[in-house]
């Protein structure tokens, strides 16, 4: 009986301490299984390392990802509630402000409101704001909050107003990889889009605004280091005479990638868009779309079967540095532009331009409708403009797309390049 009874109490003795052994191990396993651990050959130690950076990745994505959606939910939802305020079958005005009621609501929630901006066959359809300086909605929406994605807005050197807007309106926007802001502007680069949208319609709070048929999409360069310290003033607000406007007009056919059937005279108004383009690495370059206000009386129609290749494209030098190829140069030489500088008589009297009378015929092998005219690289062998340019001190770029430290962005699919323009 002593025996028997020792012999069950030693069971019990040696039983539990087994259970709590068989849980210690099932752990401590488990932790051998996912890190580095003593007696682990090569092999094992680069396969769990591999594992664990696997990990941390995924956690690093998911975060970004998670953050990315917020933004992109926030300025989504922002926008679509800026479209819904904007009543723009609304045509009565206010009496005392002279502005339109269509814009009473967003002028409730941003008195910086100026205008609202569509472009057809792509999702830009959104308010423009303005203030004191170009550097405030780079990185705040339309509710003033920090963001990102910023929002579309007028150079703070336009005026826009009850009695009439400057000579040359310009528009920002960032260029964001999801697609939005001035992102689809970029379509413009191809001939067939231009063909099948050349009209845009740009309103402004007092109504001063109306159509505009585009006649030119140019790659320019935001920091005048990329085009050997010269920098084209493309957002010009006014001229000091219809002469250096006309002059200006020159400049921007002679960039333009394409010759369109649209002409410009000294009475215009003018609608410019500009967001960042990457062709380029490490260059600041732009993609600008230029158009004219439909004149009074005027068809809205355009004729887009003339629109040719521009077969004499002026790039910013960095382009050509990158597609190892030669600025080219025209009958007078000039590839700059700065205000009050042209009185000769053979650079643009005041007066009508047809684009014919502006810019050189093109190639028969450069007339493609359908390639994006702004990947074709350079190939004209004649000598650098720039050695026949007028040496007077080139102006300082006021384009507020030119810091280095710019923001960044994810997509869902990859993160977003530097926005901007």
């Amino acid at each position: 009986m002593d025996e028997d009874f020792v012999l069950k109490e030693d069971a019990v003795f040696e039983e539990e301490p087994s259970v709590n052994t068989k849980k210690e191990n099932g752990f401590v396993k488990a932790v051998k299984n996912f890190i580095p651990w003593k007696g682990d050959n090569l092999s094992k130690i680069l396969t769990k390392l591999l594992f664990a950076a696997i990990i941390v990745s995924l956690v690093v994505s998911s975060c970004y990802v998670g953050d990315f959606m917020v933004k992109y939910f926030q300025n989504k939802s922002i926008v679509d509630d800026a479209r819904d305020k904007y009543d723009r079958n609304d045509d009565s005005v206010n009496d005392q402000t002279g502005v339109f009621n269509r814009y009473e609501l967003l002028l409730q929630q941003n008195t910086d409101c100026v205008g609202w901006i569509t472009v057809p066959n792509t999702n830009v359809d959104n308010p423009i704001y303005q203030t004191v300086n170009n550097d405030f909605y780079l990185d705040h929406n339309g509710i003033k909050e920090k963001s990102v994605y910023g929002a579309i807005f007028a150079d703070y050197r336009d005026i826009i107003s009850r009695a009439g807007n400057s000579k040359n309106i310009t528009l920002y926007g960032h260029h964001m990889k999801d697609g939005s802001m001035f992102a689809q502007l970029h379509r413009y680069k191809t001939i067939s889009f231009y063909k099948e949208n050349p009209v845009i319609t740009f309103d402004t709070i007092y109504g001063t605004g109306g159509q505009y048929k585009v006649f030119a999409c140019m790659i320019t360069n935001a920091d005048n280091m990329d085009d050997n310290g010269y920098f084209f003033d493309f957002a010009a607000p006014s001229f000091r005479s219809d002469a250096d406007f006309m002059s200006w007009i020159e400049q921007i056919r002679r960039r333009s990638l394409y010759n369109t059937a649209v002409d410009v005279n000294a009475n215009d108004q003018i609608l410019t868009l500009s967001t960042c383009t990457y062709e380029v690495k490490d260059a600041d370059l732009l993609c600008v779309v230029v158009a004219r206000k439909v004149r009074d009386g005027e068809s809205v129609a355009v004729n887009t079967g003339d629109v040719t290749t521009n077969s004499k494209i002026i790039y910013p030098q960095a382009w050509y540095d990158h597609f190892k190829g030669v600025k080219p140069t025209y009958a007078d030489g000039l590839y700059t532009w700065v205000s009050g500088d042209y009185d000769r008589e053979d650079v643009n009297a005041p007066g009508s331009i047809a684009p014919e009378s502006v810019v050189s015929e093109p190639t028969s092998s450069n007339t493609s409708s359908e390639a994006p005219v702004s990947s074709q690289a350079p190939t004209s062998s004649e000598a650098p403009a720039s050695s026949t340019a007028p040496s007077q001190q080139l102006p300082t770029p006021t384009n507020p797309f030119t810091s280095s430290a710019e923001m960044q962005a994810p997509t869902p699919i990859a993160p977003l390049p530097t926005p901007i323009g």
